[in-house]
């Protein structure tokens, strides 16, 4: 499953140094926030300062954006979840210098209001954090209280709150013990933090880590490897509009955002506890087994997580018998109909339009059972389920001129033989024939019958 949108919408809030419009997000960059600026550094309305500090460049946010967004299509870049909108929130915009060091007026209630600005006047489903507070002992209520009322108050369907899934990057740290400690507001409780772990899945030396953990994501050391997007023209950190070097847990966070945008995508009614769960559940385990505190769950399974969220695809024997075999989805997301199919010798014969549905085989070989969601938002294909049809006969035998299908047993009637069951394996052909002296006389009327066994 390298792309599975489910066609429902999908907003991801990245709260970062801002995003802008990019020939790899198309027009789905909308308007944003930026809670604090001044004379020497306007209102950007969530995207990018065009003010660049000095010996910097601004472009943090935007290859933030393109792993969780960018377009699938001709160009640079393709992003986990291509059709996303992406709401910037801009936490990096009032910068200013003291003897020589650059610093930001943003303050804790300036990301307080990042925070409810994302949940509640973006409406954002997923709020995307690849930043933390430097100090391993910061800690702030007000921010922890945004981010619960993100999770709790969030994603209004009807008169239920889903809550916001809120995903935070571990922090980066490379000073001795120091990156033993997952950075705030990543430890704060509800919240899905993510470590950064290399091609070979080792965890990078400046992840952070702790009891707080939930997931890791493959990233690059330094210099990163990761292609994201960048700025356009030379306003990035290249010149250019792609980036060949983004790393850290930075790149990493982006990219459980953009999975959990998929399940969305599939299945709206997901609670951001539901999202959370199961992307825990599909980890694939790293290091110790079961839950740690350097790989929290394991890596960020895309394809397990969503999935699971569409009820974790279709179940049943492996097996199709004549008689049929019952097939079932789980857990379904709402839909308006299911479209149950299947390959070579198989039929639908009961359930079709139904999350539990029958089908019976006509010949021998291996197949497939497979499904569509028809919901609101789109069809939704399931991987197919491959299976073996099996039980039905085959090879031929003759009788008064008349070709049946059968199995292979040589079967020579005689009187001790009468009324006695005779089971046999598949092979090419069946015959029978009257043994002189059987003590079965050729008027006698003489049956033969089997039992079809599913094998």
């Amino acid at each position: 499953m390298g792309y599975y949108y489910g066609g429902c919408p999908v907003t991801v809030a990245v709260i970062d140094d801002g995003v802008e419009d990019h020939e790899d997000l198309g027009n789905r960059v909308l308007q944003g926030f930026t809670p604090q600026f001044s004379l020497a550094n306007p209102d950007t309305q969530g995207a990018p300062n065009q003010n660049d500090p000095p010996g910097s460049h601004v472009g943090h946010g935007q290859c933030c954006a393109g792993i969780i967004g960018a377009t699938h299509n001709s160009l640079g870049v393709r992003g986990v979840a291509p059709e996303v909108d992406i709401v910037p929130i801009n936490i990096f915009n009032d910068w200013f210098t003291v003897l020589g060091e650059v610093y930001y007026s943003e303050d804790a209630q300036d990301i307080v209001n990042a925070i409810d600005f994302a949940w509640d006047d973006a409406e954002a489903d997923i709020i995307s954090n690849s930043w933390n507070y430097i100090d391993p002992s910061a800690n702030n209520d007000a921010v922890s209280l945004a981010i619960g009322r993100a999770r709790t108050q969030g994603r209004i369907q009807g008169t239920n709150h889903l809550g916001c899934v809120v995903v935070f990057s571990s922090g980066n740290d490379l000073s001795p013990y120091n990156h033993l400690t997952v950075r705030f507001p990543a430890n704060v409780d509800g919240v899905i933090t993510v470590g950064a772990i290399d091609k070979n899945g080792n965890i990078w030396d400046y992840s952070c880590r702790g009891n707080s953990m939930d997931l890791v994501a493959p990233t690059g050391g330094s210099p990163g490897d990761v292609r994201t997007i960048d700025r356009e023209g030379s306003d990035g950190y290249v010149s250019g509009n792609y980036y060949d070097n983004f790393n850290g847990t930075s790149a990493a966070c982006p990219q459980v955002s953009g999975i959990a945008a998929l399940m969305l995508s599939v299945n709206p009614s997901l609670t951001e506890s539901e999202v959370r769960s199961i992307l825990q559940q599909t980890a694939t385990d790293m290091g110790t087994s079961g839950f740690d505190n350097t790989y929290g769950y394991g890596r960020v399974n895309a394809y397990a997580a969503v999935l699971e969220a569409v009820g974790g695809g279709i179940f049943g024997s492996s097996t199709v018998c004549p008689n049929g075999t019952t097939f079932t989805i789980e857990n379904l997301p709402s839909y308006d109909s299911i479209i149950w199919s299947c390959g070579s010798y198989l039929y639908i014969s009961s359930g079709q339009n139904d999350s539990i549905c029958t089908v019976s085989c006509t010949g021998e070989g291996s197949t497939w059972v497979g499904a569509r969601l028809v919901t609101e938002c789109g069809d939704i294909d399931l991987p197919h389920k491959t299976v073996h049809a099996s039980g039905w006969p085959y090879g031929s035998w003759t009788q008064n001129g008349t070709s049946h299908t059968l199995n292979t047993v040589n079967f020579v009637l005689s009187g001790s033989q009468v009324n006695t069951t005779v089971f046999y394996t598949p092979a090419s052909s069946f015959s029978w024939s009257l043994q002189s002296g059987s003590g079965i006389h050729h008027g006698a009327s003489i049956a033969l019958r089997w039992q079809l066994i599913c094998i």
